[in-house]
């Protein structure tokens, strides 16, 4: 009978039809849940949420599915801090830890992992530091910014004119934690119920 708020970002038609099936889906559990587009939404006391609108309706678990740096972005007055607390009452789904998986730069610390990573390795493509990559192979190599959910920050070296290519190498391999850059590949064709995808 616990209450669940289900936080994501306004604006996002698609966030939110999974954000509203996982609600139905909740609910079909005994759940209570509150699908919520902004951390304002919640009022935090000693690490023990409630909503704002309501202040006797306490929540017991938030579940994230709203992007980190999107969050990061929000000024600190919506309390988007306090989804990242330790050690408080409210659990909340996607910790501070889950950070490092939303990273597109996970891929470079495989070979720091005390885990097997086999299979990442094997299925990723490759992935290097920036200032690695040599301004003349434009045509092999993406750069993606760390954390872009949406596409907005891929660029594909071989769509790019060789200036705008060049310019943009410079200011990743500038800020190289902000970036990676990532082997270009061809997508494969799976069979499906309705035909390739």
């Amino acid at each position: 009978k616990g209450h669940i708020a289900l936080l994501h970002a306004p604006g996002y038609l698609e966030d939110q039809q999974v954000v509203l099936v996982l609600g139905r889906e909740l609910k079909m559990r005994g759940f209570v849940p509150h699908v919520i587009q902004s951390p304002e939404a919640l009022q935090w006391h000693h690490g023990r949420a409630c909503l704002a609108r309501d202040r006797e309706i306490r929540i017991d678990g938030v579940i994230r599915f709203f992007q980190a740096e999107w969050l990061a972005k929000l000024p600190a007055r919506t309390g988007w801090r306090e989804l990242f607390r330790r050690g408080g009452t409210t659990r909340v789904s996607n910790p501070l830890e889950s950070v490092i998986s939303e990273s597109k730069r996970l891929p470079l610390s495989f070979t720091s992992l005390n885990a097997a990573s086999d299979t990442w390795r094997e299925l990723f493509p490759a992935c290097l530091e920036p200032r690695e990559i040599d301004v003349s192979e434009r045509e092999e190599w993406v750069l993606k910014a760390a954390y872009s959910n949406t596409g907005d920050a891929v660029h594909i070296g071989a769509e790019l004119p060789q200036q705008a290519w060049e310019r943009l190498l410079r200011v990743a391999q500038r800020t190289p934690f902000d970036w990676v850059a990532q082997r270009r590949f061809e997508p494969v064709t799976l069979e499906s119920f309705r035909g390739p995808v």
